[in-house]
């Protein structure tokens, strides 16, 4: 586990791909080798060969299946507005709690924080058990500031999948910013950092949060300890040359 950097995963958050099907090779079901010497002493009634069906392929999915993939890539390339349109374009066409949940997302990237919760609300009921969805609304609860809100949304996340390592980190930043160092210390921990990355982390998330003295303790601990976190040296080395640059003005 990397020391952390904040961004939103935008579950994650994977992506879905398009599924491409085949039709499979027509050929005999079985046949009866000529086991006798005399062709005429093993003749038996002629038989048809039995040919399998080719699968039949959903014109419907398949369009949906395209459209996802196509509003992926534009979200993936920045091109928001694309891919709003085209995950708006799958919703036409039915449920798709996948499609809403990106199209959220989105919507939040672009300011429009209302029909973000709305399109929340509804996965929520169309996936009630999805814990990455959690995840998704506990981090943006958390970039709205809403703190309450964004910790016990992650907390529901962790209750269906406890050892999602994202979930942890995202819960151990909510927790540095109410001010909770030793339960953010574990969180990160329980995400897989170790010692020297956990208090990293702490140093950077109280540093992002404008707490830089407290921030510059957890980093010169994740400095000093027995296996030094790099990234901490180099911010603390940053923050020096920053502090000397403004001194010299």
């Amino acid at each position: 586990m990397k020391c952390f950097s904040e961004k939103v995963g935008i579950v994650g958050i994977g992506c879905s791909l398009m599924m491409l099907v085949g039709c499979s090779t027509i050929q005999p079901k079985w046949s009866f080798p000529n086991l006798l010497s005399n062709p005429a002493a093993s003749r038996r009634p002629a038989t048809k060969p039995v040919v399998e069906a080719a699968p039949k392929i959903d014109a419907k999915q398949s369009q949906i299946d395209l459209l996802m993939a196509i509003a992926e890539n534009h979200e993936s390339h920045g091109n928001l507005l694309a891919a709003s349109k085209a995950y708006e374009e799958i919703l036409k066409k039915g449920k798709s709690p996948e499609a809403s949940h990106r199209l959220a997302l989105v919507k939040f990237k672009m300011g429009d924080h209302e029909k973000t919760w709305e399109l929340l609300d509804r996965c929520l009921k169309q996936s009630p058990k999805n814990a990455e969805l959690f995840a998704d609304i506990g981090y943006l609860k958390h970039l709205s500031g809403d703190l309450e809100e964004a910790e016990k949304m992650t907390r529901r996340g962790l209750a269906l999948d406890s050892d999602s390592a994202r979930l942890h980190n995202n819960l151990g930043l909510i927790l540095v910013k109410l001010d909770r160092a030793d339960e953010a210390f574990e969180e990160f921990s329980l995400a897989g950092c170790s010692e020297s990355e956990a208090y990293s982390n702490l140093g950077h998330a109280y540093v992002t949060s404008k707490q830089a003295e407290k921030g510059e303790h957890y980093l010169k601990l994740a400095a000093t300890s027995p296996q030094p976190c790099t990234k901490a040296i180099a911010t603390l080395d940053h923050l020096k040359a920053r502090e000397n640059s403004l001194a010299a003005r």
